[in-house]
């Protein structure tokens, strides 16, 4: 018979399988990723075709939006991620066999294959972060999602290395069989987890609760957290509409969606900004842009090891805005740093400083929002949730992505001077639209709290 202290041994385990399993399918896919986009350069010599996976992730994403979240909140979620990942294994399986086989039509076939792991990635990916708080306990919510986080940062730093040493030496077709060993190990892990370990510790905390209650001459109530699923799950309304209304009643999600949103749009002078301002500006060697990758990796896994051991902090949505306006304050300097004419070594030295801060700050904003969301949010409205989320989160990236290729491109001044300039122009946006949101908004971030439609309350 399970006990309380079982299932929290029981939750540590399965926190340990899922980290595995989230450094494995990631290192999988990430080499994958690289060795595949090396291919379909090598052969059709288009950068374009190169930069397809790049282009078609959010479209997949936007399409599949209400499909997925929908399909997330009516089914078993164990259920969704192993058809997803078994449907992935058959297909790197086929394209193993094709690329055996023969080369031709590569480009078509492998935009195919990266059109149905696109698809597969959106309900694996949507379902895993709305069945965590059913793998863990609580207790064990925060510090899965920061060892989760550290994995996933761990792939960042040495993925691209080892999957270029890998496609020299071994032939395509072995390369794909390495990416398929990964997914089966990931597809056996999730195999083995208990999806219903959360309800049952939550079930047995509260059994737990009453016996101490009436042994003490006390009444208990059910929390909020656990009554919430007992009340809605006789008429639960999985349409993705619905979704879309439970949204749109929660403000401070709103606020953080739209704050998110305008972050990424803005990031995007990051990621086209400073290679050009390091290669072309600056002179650096494309070893040293690697470490400025490698500092941002740096900071993702340290903040996610920090929290992995730390308590969740009270206040989740006030301190992401506070680490909103520091993510500002580091464009902003960083533009500081390239307008003042300063040996171009320490301007390295300080951009490297400045880009292992933002990797800490991304981390410290992400992961604590999306635990509290995991454990507030009723289970069956979280695959929506999720969903419209990460669409939300990612849909201006390439728009950003076009902007500041465009402005980068422009001639009007030199481009140190200019690239200071639109690095500090952005931090001031971001902080300027930060500070309004929440500010128009009123919304109390102290105490956020989850409002169900009427009727399901």
């Amino acid at each position: 018979m399970n006990t309380l202290e079982n299932l929290q041994q029981q939750s540590k385990g399965q926190l340990k399988k899922s980290v595995v399993a989230s450094f494995v399918g990631t290192l999988g896919s990430s080499i994958f990723s690289f060795g595949m986009g090396l291919m379909i350069l090598k052969v059709t010599g288009s950068a374009m075709s190169f930069s397809f996976s790049l282009i078609v992730g959010p479209l997949v994403a936007l399409l599949l939006m209400p499909i997925v979240g929908s399909t997330v909140d009516k089914y078993n979620h164990k259920k969704i991620i192993l058809i997803s990942q078994a449907g992935t294994i058959l297909a790197l399986i086929a394209y193993m066999l094709y690329t055996y086989l023969t080369m031709e039509h590569f480009f078509l076939v492998s935009a195919l294959l990266i059109v149905v792991l696109r698809i597969s990635d959106q309900f694996t990916g949507t379902a895993q972060t709305a069945s965590k708080i059913q793998v863990v306990t609580e207790n064990d919510l925060t510090s899965l999602a920061g060892y989760q986080q550290t994995a996933s940062s761990m792939v960042g730093l040495f993925s691209s290395m080892l999957g270029a040493i890998l496609y020299a030496a071994l032939p395509f077709y072995l390369f794909v069989i390495l990416e398929i060993t990964t997914e089966v190990i990931t597809y056996l892990i999730t195999l083995s987890l208990d999806f219903s370990l959360g309800k049952n510790y939550q079930a047995l905390r509260q059994a737990a609760a009453v016996v101490e209650a009436k042994e003490n001459n006390q009444d208990v109530q059910p929390t909020t957290q656990d009554a919430a699923p007992e009340e809605t799950v006789a008429t639960p309304d999985n349409s993705f509409k619905a979704g879309l209304r439970f949204i749109g009643q929660q403000k401070f999600l709103l606020i953080f969606l739209v704050i998110g949103a305008s972050l990424n749009f803005f990031s995007s002078v990051i990621n086209v900004g400073l290679p050009v301002l390091l290669l072309n500006g600056l002179k650096t060697s494309t070893f040293q842009l690697g470490l400025f990758d490698t500092l941002f990796s740096l900071g993702f896994m340290l903040s996610g090891m920090i929290i992995g051991r730390i308590k969740p902090a009270r206040y989740v949505f006030r301190q992401g805005i506070s680490f909103s306006y520091l993510i500002a304050l580091s464009n902003f300097l960083m533009g500081l740093v390239l307008f003042f004419p300063l040996p171009h070594f320490i301007q390295f030295i300080l951009l490297l400083l400045l880009a292992f801060v933002m990797g800490i700050t991304i981390t410290f904003i992400n992961v604590p929002i999306n635990v509290w969301l995991q454990k507030n949010i009723p289970q069956h409205y979280q695959g929506r949730v999720f969903a419209v989320t990460g669409v939300a989160s990612s849909i201006l990236m390439p728009l950003g992505i076009i902007v500041y290729g465009f402005l980068f491109d422009l001639d009007f001044m030199p481009l140190l001077p200019k690239g200071a300039l639109l690095l500090i122009v952005t931090g001031v946006l971001m902080a300027l639209i930060t500070f309004s949101i929440v500010k128009i908004s009123r919304v109390d971030l102290k105490n956020p709290t989850i409002i169900l439609p009427a009727e399901n309350k």
